[in-house]
């Protein structure tokens, strides 16, 4: 979770000092203690109870209303407490200040407390950058599942104890299927290797993506050395006993656009709409760069999972199938990186920025660090595309991609994953025949 630290708890005022600050108010949280924070004085608050919520009400005093450099205080609060579980359900705060007034209004819309089972174990597992070198993972090996899947019982998809254990070629086997069906680009699906069994776990959000799921599987179901367990949310919530999980918090704000609204509107000069077309150019940078985001994610857990030894020893169409999702996923951000910087530098006309030189990905191990390297370019250049392209009620110049550091960072995800996509056909076991290493050109 990002830093919740604001102008109040940096230094404000301890007593209606809080400041207006629309780009990040957008941090604070629904809570007893954010209120108590941005508050600071109690003596002028009261509570109340109506009906099965406590109300607590706070207005400041006149001295508390004017800080000296403050253009807006806080003059108003209310905090709206669930009486069961003491929880925050809905939280407001007025500011006043240059003659205008500004409401900042959180709400809960809905709440669930979740149970072991509608969480898919990946979600509490660390990612690899969290492991310090040498370090040893452990791992508790999940009970075996007894709910059906899609219909079929488990007894079909196979017992723990299989015909013969699952092998990291059986795991590629898998993990293609899955890729198939985009399921490497970040919903709670896994596949690990447990005991003798591969065990395949998802959760999703419909049956039509359940059935998509099974149906990317099918080629496996009856393998006696893989046990699948498919549910949707509402399955995975009931089996606790709980209501399906969905949280949202709502943040409200008025008169919002977007940081780049000058340099968009001065590139569309003569547009019919350009309100529309704004909104439209917007949207789609931001999934672009998403995309590239996800994939570069897939890329780099795919690049780790197996271990140098492993991928010595994987028979050669496995290895070819390892190294072609590998492909995909670089092909996938190097394209959604090119569009990118296309519609991008029209807009912001940049100096153009040669990427950093690399030397050759030599083996498996350098495609793993490079893929590492990816992410990392990736990770700086979606948080100034989000910056820049999303609503702001009070938004300020896009200077973190007019940066310098933002188009080499972009220069540098389509000249790496590139490079990615030559070494995946270099790296190719060759065929004991002919000596080809497949029949795919690498990018040039």
């Amino acid at each position: 979770t990002a830093a919740k630290e604001s102008p109040a708890r940096a230094g404000g005022a301890a007593t209606g000092g809080a400041e207006w600050d629309a780009d990040t108010a957008w941090r604070w949280e629904l809570s007893a203690k954010e209120f108590a924070a941005r508050v600071g004085d109690a003596a002028n608050a009261h509570v109340e109870e109506r009906g099965d919520n406590y109300v607590v009400s706070y207005e400041a005093t006149d001295k508390a209303a004017r800080v000296p450099g403050v253009e807006a205080s806080l003059s108003a609060a209310t905090l709206v407490i669930h009486r069961d579980d003491l929880r925050a359900i809905v939280q407001s705060f007025t500011f006043t200040g240059g003659g205008a007034a500004r409401e900042l209004r959180l709400t809960e819309a809905s709440y669930a407390r979740l149970p072991k089972a509608a969480v898919a174990p990946a979600v509490f597992a660390p990612d690899e950058e969290f492991f310090a070198s040498g370090a040893t993972r452990l791992e508790t090996r999940p009970a075996p599942s007894t709910s059906p899947v899609g219909g079929v019982e488990p007894s079909s998809i196979g017992a723990e104890d299989g015909d013969g254990p699952a092998s990291a070629a059986l795991e590629v086997e898998v993990l293609r299927l899955l890729s198939q069906a985009g399921g490497d680009l970040g919903e709670q699906i896994t596949a690990a290797r447990v005991g003798r069994v591969l065990r395949v776990e998802a959760i999703v959000e419909t049956e039509q993506r359940k059935a998509e799921i099974l149906r990317a599987l099918a080629p496996v179901l009856d393998n006696p050395s893989v046990r699948i367990d498919v549910k949707t949310a509402k399955e995975a919530a009931r089996s606790g006993g709980t209501p399906a999980p969905t949280v949202v918090e709502q943040v409200e704000a008025a008169e919002a656009r977007l940081p780049a609204d000058a340099e968009l509107r001065r590139h569309l000069a003569g547009e019919a709409d350009a309100d529309a077309e704004i909104a439209r150019f917007a949207s789609r940078v931001s999934s672009r760069s998403r995309r590239a985001l996800q994939h570069a994610w897939a890329l780099k857990r795919l690049a780790e999972r197996f271990s140098p030894q492993e991928l010595r020893a994987l028979d050669a169409a496995a290895k070819q199938k390892w190294l072609r999702m590998m492909r995909e996923h670089a092909s996938a951000v190097r394209r959604e990186g090119a569009s990118l910087h296309q519609e991008l530098r029209p807009v912001f006309a940049p100096a153009p920025e040669s990427p950093p030189s690399a030397g050759a990905i030599a083996d498996e191990a350098d495609l793993s660090a490079r893929a590492a390297r990816l992410l990392e370019l990736c990770s700086a250049v979606d948080p100034a595309v989000r910056a820049a392209f999303s609503v702001s009620a009070r938004p300020a110049p896009p200077s973190q991609i007019k940066s310098r550091e933002f188009w080499r960072a972009l220069a540098g995800v389509e000249a790496l994953a590139a490079q990615i996509e030559r070494a995946t056909h270099a790296l190719a076991p060759q065929s004991p025949r002919t000596g080809q290493t497949g029949r795919e050109s690498p990018p040039q």
